[in-house]
């Protein structure tokens, strides 16, 4: 029987903490992983099989661009009611459902003959993966204190380079594999398998995730007790959490809250200038080196390695700092410059290196972004912010790639965009540079408890 209990004062006992988030960190964090990695699996497809889809339904840039940004429509409009849904039903039977029915919609892809069945689908698919990342980091929430939530956080974000880097490997070679078998283009086939993929790992989360420590059969009575009170003790530490709040006013407030907006539209900023490269960049390197969408998918890889790189070295150097904003500027800073390069220059290689920035820039400064969005709120109110912010900032996956297939159709090629894109970035950069005059101590990220501990918890998991 627990001798804990979640609403008294927890005393932090780093040792049995490292302990207990090391289990934790083993059992949940591949799940996270895996989750992650299938959903940009869907954009590195998207992004490789653009060439032969537009080929296929005879679709013009802006028109994919357009049809590819439907899917953040879905996406946006159901994202806040999937995470408030996903704290009644609980995150395995809800983050269970989010896969299954966005593999089920994948799957169709294999049958859409135009752009409007094209269109429609990725409307749907945005529909069903509504939720799927602010429910993810809204479970990391469950799970470790916010002093322990770096380095969870830091592998969420790495999954999203692994996927982009085997997602273009595999997708290439599958569409060289597949192509013209039992009659069907190969871009049909990788649909298909993408989507079947997703639906077994969606079984597998319902039958094995546990959707908070309570639930874990690995952990003691004691142990569970501990780190749910340990979390919900940091309430405490938010400025109006002490106030006696209904769940709906406490939707209400967050949804009001001039610090959720100031987030959700910097992170607005991010995403459009990131959505587009990520969506655009297959063809803009078959352009640059006058290649095949196979050769220019396996091409695309090589940025998102360097981005692996630099969110696993910006993780470690800005590990427990507390002032994130001064990384984010220098990052964003960084990305706007990369996507500059690229639009002035002719030569190949140069604008290779110029993506890869942009793309270092934006991924590793994701991971900072998330700490700011946590140390704001707790509870449901964490559950909306999430929400909001990421649906608000992942409109930015319907406005940057339009704006970047209008640009490419009429006025001149990638370079315009890419100039457009990059003003986004600046943006960014610029609301992340005041963010901490904006949001107050919630933009001071409170520092992690002494390094070894944290150090304990991820070498121990990834041994």
């Amino acid at each position: 029987m627990s001798n804990v209990h979640a609403g008294q004062a927890v005393r932090p006992d780093h040792t049995r903490e490292t302990l207990i988030l090391r289990k934790a960190f083993t059992r949940l964090i591949p799940f996270v992983i895996v989750m992650i990695f299938l959903s940009y699996v869907d954009r590195a497809n998207l992004a490789i099989l653009a060439g032969p889809i537009d080929a296929s339904l005879g679709m013009s840039a802006t028109a994919f661009g357009f049809a590819t940004g439907l899917f953040f429509w879905g996406y946006v409009v159901f994202e806040i009611p999937s995470n408030i849904a996903l704290m009644k039903f609980g995150s395995r039977t809800w983050l269970a459902r989010i896969m299954v029915t966005w593999g089920l919609i994948t799957g169709l892809m294999f049958f859409a003959q135009n752009e409007v069945h094209f269109g429609i689908l990725r409307f749907l698919l945005g529909v069903a993966e509504a939720g799927l990342s602010p429910g993810l980091l809204l479970f990391i929430t469950m799970w470790f204190p916010r002093s322990r939530q770096a380095r969870p956080l830091s592998f969420f974000q790495i999954s999203i380079p692994f996927a982009m880097i085997f997602g273009s490997l595999l997708t290439a070679s599958l569409l060289r594999v597949f192509e013209g078998v039992a009659g069907s283009e190969g871009w049909r086939w990788v649909f298909l398998a993408e989507g079947a993929l997703t639906v077994v790992i969606g079984v597998v989360v319902f039958l094995t995730l546990p959707s908070k420590p309570s639930d874990a059969k690995w952990l003691t009575d004691d142990d569970a007790a501990y780190i749910t009170a340990r979390i919900a003790s940091e309430e405490t530490t938010v400025t109006d959490s002490a106030e006696k709040l209904t769940e709906w006013q406490r939707i209400v407030r967050t949804m009001r809250s001039g610090k959720a907006w100031y987030l959700s539209l910097t992170y607005l900023a991010m995403l459009t200038g990131f959505w587009a490269i990520t969506f655009f960049l297959p063809q803009i390197i078959a352009e640059g080196f006058g290649t095949s969408a196979v050769n220019s998918g396996f091409l695309s890889a090589i940025p998102w390695v360097f981005a692996l790189v630099s969110i696993l070295i910006v993780s470690r150097i800005a590990k427990g700092t507390t002032r994130p904003h001064l990384y984010l500027f220098t990052l964003l800073a960084m990305g706007a410059a990369g996507l500059v390069l690229t639009a002035v220059t002719d030569n190949p290689f140069a604008g290779l290196v110029g993506l890869t920035a942009a793309l270092c820039g934006v991924q590793a400064s994701l991971p900072l972004f998330y700490r700011l969005q946590t140390s704001l709120f707790t509870g449901v109110m964490t559950a909306v912010l999430l929400a909001l912010v990421n649906s608000v900032g992942n409109f930015g996956g319907f406005i940057g790639p339009s704006i970047f297939g209008y640009s490419k159709d009429n006025l001149g090629g990638d370079g315009p965009a890419l100039f457009i894109m990059a003003s986004f970035l600046v943006l960014a950069a610029l609301a992340t540079l005041f963010s901490r005059q904006v949001l107050g101590t919630a933009g001071r990220v409170e520092a992690a408890p002494p390094a070894s501990r944290e150090d304990e918890l991820t070498a121990s998991a990834t041994r």
